[in-house]
């Protein structure tokens, strides 16, 4: 995934950034919002219904997709991005992760 990330950084804004730089701020960035990620998900899960959308595009020749998960009782989402031809599938999602 950072080299996909990177590979976009140059070549959209010519910005340099080395593959541990960025797997760096991915890792910190997770821990500091897995609390809220994990709130979210369990009132989407109470929730009387959700709505799934998937978008699918393709990088460097590589299957990546990206599902929102809407809840019936709530503005929030949750959002899943799945790089590199991930098989996962929409109700996986939800799992813990």
């Amino acid at each position: 995934m950072t080299v996909v990330i990177n590979i976009n950084l140059r070549s959209l804004y010519a910005f340099r950034i080395s593959d541990g730089e960025i797997t760096y701020i991915l890792e910190n960035t997770g821990k500091k919002l897995l609390l809220q990620k994990q709130k979210l998900k369990r009132r989407i899960l109470k929730s009387k219904s959700f709505h799934v959308d998937e978008s699918g595009w393709q990088t460097l020749g590589q299957k990546n997709f990206n599902w929102v998960i809407a809840s019936g009782d709530t503005e929030r989402f949750y959002l899943k991005w799945v790089l590199l031809g991930a098989k996962a599938m929409p109700k996986d999602c939800l799992k813990d992760t």
